[in-house]
């Protein structure tokens, strides 16, 4: 059978040839890179681990290795306990405990790493007699560094459930949880607006959400057993981060510093809460600030503060009175109720009414 005109076999076997080498030649050399970065990866983690140490931050595991041929590099630890210095956490000794910790990264991106692990433990005091526990499951956690200054630029934490007791309540208290926890934290926020230009740089933005949570430790109060929805947003505003002692804190307050509750809101069956507003320290480091908010289903929460003894008499009984007339009736929401809060003199105020006295943020 004659060949069509124009077609060299020589010189199409030729090209067929070439096109394998060089298939063989990228799938090698990219072998080869991916062996080569897994082996700094594996050498960078063992000195990082053993750096830290001076950190006060001690890491112990049985056993580290380096997978995720060919797309991904994967490092396993297991058996992964670290403890913080007492100094790290400035309430005495912590322990962070995980049976295996997967942490993910690819090779065209080491920047970013992606860590998960099933369970773990958090306890905080001595292992023998903790003051405080902490279980959380289905962890994963995202961090991206910045490429030149490898210092965290955003950090990404999601929880499926997250359970936690203290000590001082006793065995006859179950332990708090909370489901499908989300906390978000970003440096280095662009300005937007001429209103950031006139403040403190953006320094830290936080965003935390968690559903159906139930806080055994607090006493069952306006929002029921357990809050369906909380979700907060704050932005912090500073030329660095302060230390949180007197002279940090002083620092920080003398040079403009402010925290923005960019939302606080709180759901119920019950009720609804949403706050949002500024707030900075006096001179005596108490909190010092305004706030606006919006509350649903005042009827409730003026029967649950009714059978508190505090607010059975003045002022307490007043206060009711007042939230009482204060509100606005929704028809089958309620009342609603917009309500000013402020913190100055070292009180907080629930409009015009002083309900609270506040303690300084740093003792002398």
């Amino acid at each position: 059978m004659p060949e069509p005109r124009g077609w060299d076999y020589r010189t199409e076997r030729m090209r067929f040839k070439a096109l394998v080498v060089t298939v063989l030649l990228v799938v090698g050399g990219y072998t080869a890179f991916w062996f080569y970065i897994a082996g700094k990866v594996e050498e960078k983690a063992r000195i990082w681990i053993a750096a830290q140490e001076s950190r006060g931050v001690h890491a112990f595991y049985g056993d580290l290795a380096v997978e995720g041929f060919p797309y991904k590099i994967v490092v396993k630890l297991s058996e992964l306990k670290v403890e913080l210095a007492p100094e790290l956490t400035r309430r005495g000794e912590a322990n962070l405990i995980f049976p295996e910790v997967a942490i993910v990264a690819f090779p065209w991106k080491l920047n970013h790493a992606v860590l998960s692990s099933a369970y773990g433990d958090v306890v905080l005091g001595p292992m023998q007699s903790p003051d405080m526990t902490m279980a959380v499951d289905g962890l994963k956690a995202s961090l991206v560094l910045d490429r030149d200054s490898r210092q965290p630029e955003r950090l990404s934490l999601t929880s499926e459930r997250l359970s936690w007791a203290y000590s001082s309540l006793g065995d006859k208290v179950p332990p708090s949880e909370a489901r499908n926890l989300q906390l978000h934290v970003r440096r280095a926020l662009e300005v937007t607006d001429g209103r950031q230009a006139m403040e403190l740089p953006a320094l830290l933005e936080v965003f935390l959400s968690a559903e159906d949570v139930v806080a055994h430790e607090i006493p069952v109060g306006i929002f029921g057993k357990k809050a369906d929805l909380i979700r907060l947003h704050t932005v912090l505003h500073a030329s660095e981060f302060p230390r949180y002692d007197r002279e940090g804190l002083s620092r920080w307050r003398d040079e403009g510093g402010t925290l923005a509750v960019r939302t606080l809101e709180v759901r119920s069956g019950k009720m609804e809460f949403a706050m949002d507003g500024e707030l900075t320290l006096d001179q005596d480091l108490k909190p010092l600030g305004a706030f606006s908010s919006q509350i649903r289903g005042l009827d409730h929460i003026v029967a649950v503060l009714s059978g508190h003894s505090g607010f059975q008499e003045e002022p307490g009984s007043m206060i009711l009175e007042e939230l009482k007339n204060m509100g606005e009736n929704e028809g089958d929401k309620g009342k609603m109720l917009s309500l000013a809060i402020s913190l100055q003199n070292g009180l907080l105020f629930l409009g015009p009414i002083p309900v609270y006295e506040l303690a300084p943020l740093a003792a002398e």
